[in-house]
């Protein structure tokens, strides 16, 4: 309070000047930090919690900023993959986003290619968790799958992630 007084102990307008400028430079260099670290946040992947008892089984490096990451469970049931992410989504920041969680394709029965006998998963679930910022996003679409072939009896879940570079 003595910093606004002057000498004469009355109120000096010049003090009260400054000490608001100081305040509104240390506002805006805070500002200004705030906003590269939150842009920082956004270069590195959306990691998402994999299914509990799924093993890692591989990733596809991408672009500079984009990647794939597998998990298979073995003698798992797909609905119950579905579930675990659903209820990630849930309970995350990601529920804000959007009504819709994991969705099925096709939403009923089987691809007509998996039918005809071609070598594709019958159906897939797809659910998509994605942090937008000021001109910044990354997001993590997750596909589950049902194995095919040689993978039959377990789940196939990939991470899809794509950040910003």
């Amino acid at each position: 309070m003595f910093m606004i007084f002057n000498r004469d102990g009355k109120v000096s307008s010049l003090r009260i000047s400054l000490s608001v400028f100081g305040l509104g430079v240390l506002l805006v260099v805070a500002a200004v930090i705030s906003y590269f670290v939150d842009q920082a946040s956004y270069r590195t992947p959306l990691e998402i919690e994999p299914f509990p008892g799924s093993v890692y089984a591989g990733t596809i490096e991408g672009n500079a900023s984009s990647n794939e990451v597998y998990y298979r469970v073995a003698g798992g049931n797909p609905e119950a993959v579905v579930a675990h992410y659903n209820k990630l989504y849930d309970q995350s920041r990601f529920r804000d986003i959007s009504e819709e969680r994991c969705l099925r394709y096709p939403p009923a029965g089987n691809y007509p290619a998996f039918d005809q006998g071609r070598e594709v998963p019958p159906y897939q679930y797809i659910c998509l968790y994605q942090r937008n910022g000021l001109r910044a996003s990354h997001v993590t679409e997750v596909t589950i799958q049902p194995g095919i072939k040689d993978r039959e009896g377990s789940v196939i879940i990939l991470h899809n992630q794509a950040w910003q570079p």
